[in-house]
């Protein structure tokens, strides 16, 4: 039988059968092959490098679980380690923690949140095998904006036509491109990114086109462009609408003809590389106002895939701040934090003119400031936290919650989720998009018994 990709790997490294049995069986149903060990030794012999994260038990019956983790960080530094421990300790977690691990888990074991973590770790660490923005098909859209433009994406990825990414600033239109590079039969090859700078048009030019070495009498060594770096792979060209005159130009030729030739030299070369292009704007509008070739306007975008603003998809902030916490703390060594419900209301409601980029700005932030497990209020950017002083509406399906304070309305969502789940608390946390973890501090935070049913809510 033909082995799974190593990108697919999960190291398990667990004694107790049913505890491994039940983990092997989610990371089955979540894509990925587990290999299980229920002893140390044994499983330090197996090479590091064929998986893609690894989970560890620190009570093994030959090895300690911290001592294992070490070892497995000092094989491999860049692998994602967790661990699992049956005593939610502070001291076992800290030093887990400065040992490498990237989160820690107490029995029973939140299954979601595992294989989420799992997930957002292989992502974020692939490197050229998968693109850092979260738009594979590893994630569920909330909005309808996004699951159509990833449905686009997949058509774009099988087409060896131009394409035309238009989105504001900060909205991610590098990372969708490459989203289009790695879901393509070029996946192995380059993928590169050229942004378009304010050089001079014969700087441009070399830039993308390479240059002659016998151009002039001080230019000894030919240089190759981005065309040519890019071959069989894809590139990326950014912000297409400040491109000088005379590079649309050749672009244009380049596009008709499929061949081009390097500044100061006639001799044409094949195009063997995919054409990207990226535009702060919807150009097909505001063409007069850009002075971009309507030449080139018309060839590049057959293809045109449009990112939405975030203000536009508020619903899928949630999903990108898992994915992004995730990668700050890969980064920075550390455990994951929770988001308070608090927190992510304002998240949500927040306009972010930034988009994706001061979205992660504000994450980074955030996880500094963060003291504990969880991100509250405090921790967030200034013009954020300021929303919770504001009195704004964070519950757009109930217009009857104005002037309600934060804590009341998280409370409202809580004893709303929990009637309509029966009880049933995964549900819950499922329903309102957090950890089952989150549910239960958020329960005993407004005094509602894990014991029984919650009362009806009286904030209605």
């Amino acid at each position: 039988m033909r082995a799974p990709p190593k990108s697919t790997r999960v190291l398990v490294i667990e004694d107790d059968e049913i505890v491994a049995s039940l983990i092997a069986h989610e990371c089955r149903k979540n894509g990925f092959q587990p290999i299980v060990f229920d002893q140390g030794r044994r499983a330090l012999l197996h090479p590091s490098d064929e998986v893609s994260a690894v989970l560890i038990d620190l009570s093994l019956p030959d090895l300690s679980g911290m001592d294992v983790l070490r070892e497995m960080k000092r094989k491999s530094p860049n692998i994602p380690c967790f661990v699992i421990t049956a005593s939610n300790t502070a001291s076992s977690a800290v030093e887990a923690l400065k040992s490498g691990a990237i989160d820690y888990f107490t029995k029973p074991i939140d299954m979601t949140r595992l294989m989420e973590s799992i997930k957002s770790a292989v992502v974020s660490l692939s490197g050229s095998g998968r693109p850092a923005f979260p738009s594979s098909s590893k994630y569920h859209w909330k909005s309808t904006l996004m699951t159509k433009l990833q449905r686009l994406v997949s058509k774009a990825s099988r087409s060896v036509s131009p394409a035309l990414i238009v989105g504001e600033s900060g909205t991610g239109k590098a990372e969708l491109a490459s989203s289009i590079h790695f879901g393509s039969p070029r996946r192995g090859s380059p993928f590169l990114v050229y942004n378009v700078s304010t050089d001079s048009a014969q700087q441009i030019e070399i830039d993308l086109f390479g240059r002659d070495g016998g151009v002039s009498a001080t230019t000894r060594s030919n240089m190759r462009g981005k065309m040519e770096t890019a071959a069989k792979g894809t590139l990326f060209i950014n912000e297409i609408e400040k491109l000088p005159v005379s590079v649309q130009w050749k672009l244009v030729e380049l596009l008709d003809t499929g061949t081009f030739s390097r500044f100061g030299c006639e001799v044409k070369r094949r195009l063997d590389s995919h054409l990207v292009f990226g535009a702060s704007e919807n150009l097909s509008e505001n063409q007069d106002s850009h002075g971009l070739n309507a030449e080139l306007l018309s060839r590049i975008s057959a293809i045109t895939l449009r990112i939405p603003a975030l203000r536009d998809r508020s619903e899928d902030i949630p999903m990108l701040c898992e994915h992004y916490i995730t990668q700050i703390c890969i980064a920075n060594c550390r455990r994951r934090p929770e988001i308070s419900a608090n927190a992510m209301n304002l998240l949500v409601a927040y306009r972010w003119p930034g988009n994706l980029v001061e979205l992660k700005s504000a994450l980074v932030h955030a996880v500094a400031l963060a003291d504990n497990d969880m991100i509250d209020v405090r921790d967030l950017p200034e013009a954020i936290a300021r929303l919770d002083q504001a009195g704004m509406d964070f519950h757009p399906a109930n217009p009857n919650i104005g002037g309600r304070t934060i804590n009341e309305l998280e409370r409202l969502s809580l004893m709303e989720a929990l009637e309509a789940c029966g009880g049933n608390r995964r549900k819950v946390a499922e329903r309102l998009g957090v950890s089952l973890r989150t549910v239960y501090n958020l329960m005993d935070r407004y005094g509602v018994s894990r014991d029984r049913r919650p009362p009806q809510s009286s904030l209605k």
